[in-house]
């Protein structure tokens, strides 16, 4: 089976899935944006000067010649605004458009012509995959006519690749840690100031920042005037298959997210057996268990994300048990090779 994905290279989400789709069918990457050499040849790129909002109205054509000889089984869309729209101006089928969260959450929420945009995107589509079933429903409040064609296909984790390993933890400290973009919606300055105020009580503490975003200044301004800024290390954006290695420095994983649909980056985190601290927000409930396997936290609760915190960085057996638990859970549910097979099911049925 061929299959083309038209997606942002730069996106991990979109590494993910080709990295596990590629053993398994022949499987080209079109994109407007450049992501990781792992590609390889893999990877078609679409250089473009053009605003990047033209670069998907006017370079459908060019794009769909390159699918065309690819002579792909199955075209299938990753977020259904940018490449989705891309994808639905080709014209080719079948058709899959996988929603991942602002695109159904924010985007057509703006105005008439956004919510009409995805709305002729999806009903272009034979098959709409969400990954969270928070996500399957915000789809279908919005556009319920399209209900017999939308499946929950969550991300898969490579349980191989993210497993953990002790040895990396640094000895008589424990690291706090989260992996995300640099951006407003994740507040990371609303994390480094609570990690001031633990560290008050705890000199062996350090916290951990891996991702780059447009926050990145202002975020480095901040921890200068912090009193345990030197404790703080952002370590830059971190390539996914180097991800267990960072994981695996830390003794907690946080997620100070305001909003997350699915929230991969604490399952990787559950998987390299990472006890977790987030807000009950998004999806993220489907896939952490409170008290089992993270700690969660109402939304917007900063006292409570703190003392979830501290409640962990006291209790080394808590830590080990719901790291221990995390792992269990994502290997029963969201293994990749079971999610994988779940997707490839569907292209099977529409072909």
């Amino acid at each position: 089976m061929r299959v083309a994905l038209v997606a942002s290279a730069r996106s991990w989400h979109t590494y993910r899935w080709y990295k596990s789709l590629r053993t398994k069918c022949d499987i080209r990457v079109f994109t407007f944006n450049r992501g990781t050499d792992s590609y390889g040849k893999d990877q078609i790129v679409f250089e473009s000067r053009l605003p990047q909002k033209l670069r998907y109205i006017l370079g459908s054509k060019k794009v769909k010649r390159s699918v065309c000889s690819f002579q792909p089984d199955i075209l299938h869309a990753h977020y259904a605004t940018g490449h989705g729209y891309l994808g639905y101006k080709m014209g080719l089928h079948p058709f899959v458009v996988s929603v991942w969260g602002s695109d159904i959450f924010e985007f057509p929420h703006k105005n008439r012509y956004s919510r009409n945009l995805v709305k002729n995107v999806l009903e272009s589509a034979d098959a709409i995959c969400a990954t969270s079933q928070k996500l399957h429903d915000g789809t279908l409040s919005l556009y319920p006519e399209f209900e017999a064609k939308i499946k929950v296909i969550p991300f898969g984790i490579d349980m191989n690749l993210f497993r953990p390993e002790n040895s990396k933890k640094a000895e008589g400290k424990i690291t706090i840690g989260t992996a995300k973009i640099l951006r407003e919606i994740y507040q990371i300055d609303m994390l480094m100031k609570v990690f001031d105020r633990i560290a008050d009580d705890y000199p062996n503490l350090s916290l951990r920042i891996a991702g780059d975003g447009p926050q990145e200044g202002e975020l480095f301004e901040l921890m200068k005037s912090l009193r345990h800024g030197d404790q703080i290390e952002f370590v830059g954006r971190i390539e996914n298959d180097r991800m267990p290695e960072f994981l695996n420095q830390l003794d907690i994983f946080v997620l100070p997210s305001k909003f997350e649909s699915f929230g991969v980056s604490a399952l990787e985190a559950s998987a390299c057996q990472l006890p977790v601290v987030a807000f009950d927000v998004g999806g993220l409930s489907e896939i952490l268990h409170d008290g089992k396997s993270a700690f969660l936290v109402s939304g917007g609760d900063i006292k409570g994300f703190e003392d979830a915190i501290r409640a962990l960085v006291e209790d080394e057996k808590k830590r080990l048990e719901m790291g221990l638990a995390g792992r269990e859970i994502v290997f029963n549910k969201y293994d990749v090779e079971k999610t994988t097979r779940i997707q490839l099911e569907l292209y099977k049925s529409l072909t």
